[in-house]
């Protein structure tokens, strides 16, 4: 969990990016927490929420391939398209192969985290575009194999494995688009938001005055 939260941060930046953990919830042993809260991998959270509070069993969350479960986190309610929340984020796991294989679409008005790290996962795209901001993580052989869509606000598309992400990626409504996509990876160039210097080679780059507007 803590390396997820450092990547989010990293990524989509201070101004975009998901929020952090405080500082004041790490732990080392049980009683490092107070309110009730217990020691869970480094963090002090609430019995039941985040990691704890994943699914109903399994063929009920998208990881799993079948339907979404219900799962809440941090104490809040949860979409049924996610496989868990944290601070308010939608995380959707395809860890599988062949996980997910309609299109996943990201709850409206939340931040949206997808990973496809299952072989051929995730094969039909994710649509984000109604998502508050996204990252998309295509890391499995093979994953996101239909076409990526996000929307208005910050995203980020990690195409790391061998043929992920053939089915092309369209952020020109992105305010600040980053896409990193390996040799073998994205058949067809990103489709980017802004002006020229936008895009860096075949990627999407936001790191510039025109190309980051969030």
């Amino acid at each position: 969990m803590i390396a997820r939260v450092v990547i989010w941060a990293v990524v989509l930046g201070a101004g975009c990016g998901f929020e952090e953990r405080s500082p004041a919830y790490t732990c080392e042993v049980a009683t490092d927490c107070t309110d009730g809260r217990v020691c869970d991998r480094g963090w002090c959270v609430v019995p039941g929420g985040g990691d704890g509070g994943v699914g109903d069993g399994d063929g009920g969350r998208p990881g799993d391939g079948g339907q979404p479960g219900d799962a809440t986190g941090d104490g809040a309610s949860c979409s049924p398209a996610c496989s868990r929340c944290e601070l308010g984020a939608c995380i959707i796991e395809c860890a599988v192969a062949d996980a997910c294989p309609t299109q996943i679409v990201c709850p409206p008005g939340v931040p949206c985290r997808v990973e496809c790290s299952g072989d051929d996962s995730c094969g039909a795209g994710v649509d984000c575009r109604d998502g508050e901001r996204c990252e998309i993580v295509c890391s499995g052989p093979g994953a996101c194999a239909g076409p990526i869509a996000c929307g208005a606000g910050a995203c980020r598309v990690d195409c790391t494995a061998e043929a992920t992400c053939a089915g092309g990626i369209d952020c020109l409504s992105s305010c600040a688009c980053d896409t990193s996509c390996a040799a073998d990876a994205c058949a067809t160039a990103p489709s980017c938001p802004g002006p020229q210097p936008c895009i860096d080679g075949i990627d999407c780059t936001s790191g510039s005055g025109p190309c980051h507007s969030c």
